[in-house]
């Protein structure tokens, strides 16, 4: 009979750490997703990574007990998939490269210091969406929210321009303003081209993250 409790308390345990984790990786699984974006520069990668992730956690966590930081302990574990995912592509980029195949993968000549660079980067841990708001008489959707000191106001596509010159690079935002909060300067502003280019690297920073990987996040259902 003592097996048979030891069992359902095992049990009850189990069922109350899956609650947790579910709880924890609804608030967090949108910043590692976006920083893996960052890292590997794909939005598919970074969400297989993720899931990586969370395997490891539903692995781990029983074994060992929960960390003391949960979510920092998640985008930990994140950054090293990232970073060890382009390593591996960097040297298969090279082993192809022995045989004269030109490679055209994104991010396929990143240094490994680069790879780690991007992870330290702290840019992309506070992202905030606010709203999100699917346009009533056009395609496209609204995104607001804040980043590293800034707010932003950005229109997404689920498909890229039909006229280039209207996105933001590859991005498929065609509208993007940024405003630092402290002082409410807009230190970024395009509107189908570039009306104000960005005025410091901290600013140019936060449109490259959100270049990487928004339009992707706010369709990726």
């Amino acid at each position: 009979m003592a097996g048979a409790g030891g069992g359902v308390i095992g049990a009850m345990k189990a069922d109350d750490l899956r609650r947790r984790l579910d709880a924890l990786w609804r608030m967090e699984s949108p910043k590692l997703l976006a920083r893996l974006a960052r890292i590997t520069g794909n939005i598919d990668t970074a969400e297989e990574l993720a899931q990586d992730v969370l395997v490891a956690a539903l692995e781990r966590w029983p074994r060992e007990g929960v960390p003391d930081n949960p979510a920092a302990w998640l985008m930990t574990a994140a950054k090293h998939r990232g970073i060890d995912h382009v390593r591996r592509r960097r040297l298969h980029a090279r082993r192809q490269d022995q045989f004269g195949i030109e490679l055209t993968l994104h991010g396929a000549d990143m240094q490994g210091d680069d790879a780690q660079r991007f992870a330290d980067d702290d840019i992309g841990d506070d992202l905030n969406i606010t709203k999100v708001a699917k346009r009533e008489s056009a395609p496209g959707t609204w995104v607001d929210g804040t980043l590293a000191g800034h707010r932003f106001n950005a229109l997404v596509f689920p498909e890229h321009a039909e006229v280039a010159d209207y996105e933001l690079g590859q991005s498929k935002i065609s509208k993007l303003w940024v405003q630092r909060i402290a002082d409410k300067k807009q230190v970024y502003h395009w509107d189908r081209g570039l009306d104000q280019k960005a005025t410091d690297t901290t600013t140019q920073a936060i449109v490259d993250f959100l270049c990487a990987g928004l339009a992707d996040y706010v369709y990726a259902e």
